[in-house]
């Protein structure tokens, strides 16, 4: 069906970083102009599950900071705050199944709800200054001039708040994470990864995206977005001291589709809730 709504697709040359970024983490570049494929399927049953769950957790507020607030409670309600069954390849809609998941996992989910209701998103990256490993990892949420800095598995959520801003503010970072000293300066040399799945890379997921949009309107996942103009839409809602930190592609989704694509198979929770814990 994807095919026939497509069309023809064109087949253009791979950009340089996205070449890089397949063949740096064990993917081939063929397969950003592939065809229309079960991992496609895969993603847009992952984007359409986090569509209809952030609609269902925001149905009754219609302001911003309240839909935010929504949904990073909802990850802190339904996700308890330990590794998951390392069994498992373990994107956002695992995650959310399995109910387990550490504070990069936690991050990853809640932009995944942010991301369907429309926010622009970035994981981050806490670095050690000397050794540049990661001891934490949260997420930044915009849209517009509003700004949300969440780390859900903490449970902090500041509105209003950048990375820049709390790596500046002394005293907001020692209230926000009291007894954390390697967080306090992990923060002053964060690295910014944008959550794109591989699928988004390719041509033919953007162009199915463009077809159904205007058909589905609101009820549209966002999928196949091109993270290069992702990335720049971004950093435009940024200001200049925003962007004292690196910004990137993020490497890790790239390698756990090698992994599921070693492994051979799409996993399965059609049984398991889809609604939020106690709610």
């Amino acid at each position: 069906m994807a095919d026939n709504i497509c069309g023809d697709i064109p087949s253009p040359s791979i950009h340089t970083i996205i070449s890089e970024l397949c063949q740096n983490n064990g993917i081939k570049p063929e397969f950003i102009n592939a065809k229309f494929n079960q991992w496609d399927f895969q993603y847009w049953k992952y984007a359409t599950f986090f569509k209809k769950l952030a609609q269902s957790i925001t149905y009754n507020v219609d302001k911003e900071d309240a839909e935010i607030n929504e949904i990073f409670t909802a990850v802190r309600k339904q996700i308890e705050p330990i590794e998951p069954p390392k069994d498992n390849i373990l994107w956002p809609y695992t995650i959310w199944h399995l109910k387990k998941g550490v504070c990069d996992r936690q991050a990853w989910v809640l932009c995944e709800l942010a991301y369907q209701l429309g926010y622009e998103t970035q994981i981050v990256y806490l670095r050690d200054p000397k050794t540049l490993v990661s001891p934490h990892t949260i997420c930044e949420l915009r849209k517009g001039t509003k700004v949300w800095l969440a780390d859900p598995y903490s449970d902090k959520l500041l509105s209003n708040t950048s990375v820049a801003d709390l790596a500046v503010n002394s005293k907001l970072i020692i209230t926000t994470w009291p007894n954390k000293e390697d967080w306090h300066q992990a923060i002053k040399k964060s690295v910014y990864w944008l959550p794109s799945y591989p699928q988004d890379y390719c041509p033919r997921n953007q162009v199915l995206q463009s077809k159904l949009d205007p058909i589905l309107s609101d009820n549209c996942p966002r999928f196949g977005e091109f993270p290069i103009h992702r990335l720049k839409k971004y950093c435009s809602l940024t200001s200049e001291k925003d962007r004292r930190f690196p910004y990137d592609f993020w490497f890790y989704p790239f390698l756990l589709f090698k992994d599921e694509i070693k492994r051979g198979g799409t996993q399965n929770h059609e049984s398991e809730p889809a609604a939020p814990a106690d709610r």
